[in-house]
């Protein structure tokens, strides 16, 4: 379904879980500064962040891709399916999910296609990245499955 309500927990947990916790400023494999769970946004060297912070910028991100999620998206998903799709803008970015053969497929209702092209997005620098082989996985799995995780 399209959303426009709060997260649940339950979906909060599935995000913690793929993006891990790091309470000092890390350089991703990309290069990009990251604290928290996967915050971008004005990190830099040496910064560090409780546990209460990261979950506000957590929250607030999400906000914030949701709404550009809501904006390229043209069907209606199931929770699941909006999950993972939530968990994928926010590992790679608004403009890339919006030229992504991932958005076409989910827009032309090619479900069945989703779970291998998330499965495409594992590499960093032309490398395949074992965290993103496994995150991708996972996004695949949710986005297939019935079963509503956390609730």
């Amino acid at each position: 379904m399209l959303k426009g309500n709060m997260l649940e927990d339950g979906d909060l947990n599935f995000i913690r879980e793929v993006e891990g916790f790091n309470r000092e400023a890390y350089q991703d494999e990309g290069g990009v500064w990251t604290i928290g769970y996967g915050h971008t946004r004005e990190v830099k060297e040496g910064d560090t962040i409780s546990t209460h912070k990261a979950n506000l910028y957590l929250n607030t991100d999400l906000i914030i891709f949701e709404i550009q999620l809501q904006k390229l998206l043209r069907v209606d998903l199931t929770d699941n399916q909006y999950l993972a799709l939530l968990s994928f803008i926010y590992n790679i970015g608004a403009t890339q999910f919006a030229d992504s053969t991932v958005l076409k497929y989910v827009n032309e209702g090619k479900f069945d296609l989703v779970p291998d092209e998330l499965r495409k997005w594992n590499k960093v620098n032309n490398e395949v990245s074992l965290g993103l082989t496994r995150r991708r996985e996972k996004e695949a799995n949710l986005f297939m499955s019935e079963t509503k995780i956390g609730r």
